[in-house]
């Protein structure tokens, strides 16, 4: 019996540290890493002598695993990132919107690719100049001159516009440096700034993303869509930041 675990925010060489006693403690069970990017998978594999064996055990290593690694295992076998928050929002009874400049509309693309998300998914304004962000989404130009169009001031304002023309349960935005060119020594290529908004409060942080345009591009995707996961299950999402 094998089970396949997917895991977002952890490099593999984080997850078999951090794994590395259970492998011990289970050392007839077989540890598999995989990198699949933005995130990595973990295959676990169990031979006993009988499948209803096998299956205890897998579920007792699984649960230990879990356990360890905590909410950076988002989901099982064949579970996506995104199809993860489509359930969560649809349990809820929320609906969501998007504001992305430096994704191009690529948040909404993975959100929209599964079937019936249109039970929650309201909108993605891509605001890629600044003269969009203000007409848009009510960002002002002094804002954007002050700190510049990648920053959390902005990011923060952008999801507050958002918020106003749409008013869904949980707003994103995303504003960042694809690359390859624009980057200064204040803020490289693959700066990247996330500001999240629902009822509970308001979340703005920054983060450095390496490799070329389309590789930021999808690391900065994955982590807006891990923030939306985490920000309906984890009580404490909101109290970083």
């Amino acid at each position: 019996r094998s089970q396949v675990l997917r895991i977002f925010g952890l490099r593999e060489s984080e997850i078999a540290e951090r794994l590395a006693e259970l492998q011990k403690k289970y050392s007839t069970v077989g540890f598999g890493y995989f990198p699949h990017f933005p995130e990595n998978h973990l295959s676990l594999t169990v031979q006993a002598s009988t499948t209803t064996s096998a299956d205890d055990i897998l579920e007792e290593v699984v649960q230990a695993v879990v356990q360890e690694l905590g909410l950076y295992v988002y989901g099982r076998g064949d579970d996506r990132l995104e199809m993860i928050v489509g359930r969560s929002l649809v349990e809820k009874g929320f609906t969501m919107a998007l504001a992305e400049s430096c994704t191009g509309g690529l948040i909404a693309h993975l959100i929209t690719n599964v079937p019936g998300s249109s039970a929650y998914f309201d909108r993605s304004m891509v605001a890629y100049s600044d003269a969009a962000k203000a007409s848009h989404l009510l960002v002002s130009p002094d804002l954007i001159s002050q700190h510049g169009a990648v920053s959390a001031q902005v990011a923060e304002a952008m999801v507050r516009g958002l918020k106003r023309k749409s008013e869904p349960n949980i707003a994103l935005a995303v504003t960042g440096l694809a690359g390859p060119t624009g980057g200064t020594p204040e803020k490289p290529v693959g700066t990247v700034f996330l500001a999240l908004l629902s009822d509970k409060g308001l979340r703005t942080e920054g983060f450095q993303f390496g490799g070329k345009r389309q590789k930021i591009k999808l690391a900065a995707a994955y982590k807006a869509l891990d923030w939306l996961r985490r920000a309906m299950i984890d009580e404490s999402f909101f109290d970083v930041g």
